[in-house]
């Protein structure tokens, strides 16, 4: 069977593309595109699945990742751009950095990922899991035992309580 493949783009802004495939039976749509978030002064374009669900993402390599501002902050405002409440979000994100800084090596890590500028490499969005994810990374001129790093950087999944 021979099937059809269309592509339309819907707007001059990054490309939305919706793809239909038809045979002769059963046909299928699936809704690729993009939504836009605004952290700061700052907008993001996240690339993805828009059907029944979100599932969506942005990434952006440590090199060419875009600065906000420290993360004690930024935190909020990213965890309300996210649609979360921004101070669980806050909340949590300090418990990890608390964390932190209770492993052995990591504790210089951890005051760096406090005062340092922080860089946006991963933004997630994922409706039918109800998971949330924010990567970041920071300049940090460290050394861990015996290894030397130029930058730190994780990325948290933020798992939505249940109604």
């Amino acid at each position: 069977m021979n099937a059809r493949r269309r592509r339309t783009t819907t707007s001059a802004r990054p490309s939305t593309a919706a793809v239909m495939t038809a045979g002769s039976g059963a046909s299928a749509f699936t809704a690729s595109g993009f939504i836009q978030i605004k952290i700061g002064d700052q907008e993001f374009t996240l690339r993805g699945t828009v059907d029944q669900y979100i599932v969506v993402s942005y990434h952006k390599p440590y090199e060419h990742a875009v600065s906000l501002g420290k993360l004690p902050d930024m935190m909020g405002q990213v965890g309300t751009a996210l649609g979360l409440d921004g101070a669980d979000f806050t909340t949590k994100l300090n418990a990890f950095l608390t964390g932190l800084e209770a492993i052995p090596g990591l504790a210089p890590v951890a005051k760096i990922l406090k005062t340092g500028i922080v860089k946006v490499t991963d933004l997630g969005i994922d409706t039918k899991k109800q998971e949330y994810a924010f990567g970041f990374g920071v300049d940090c001129t460290q050394t861990l035992a015996t290894i030397p790093i130029a930058a730190f950087g994780v990325t948290f999944t933020y798992t939505k309580p249940s109604a």
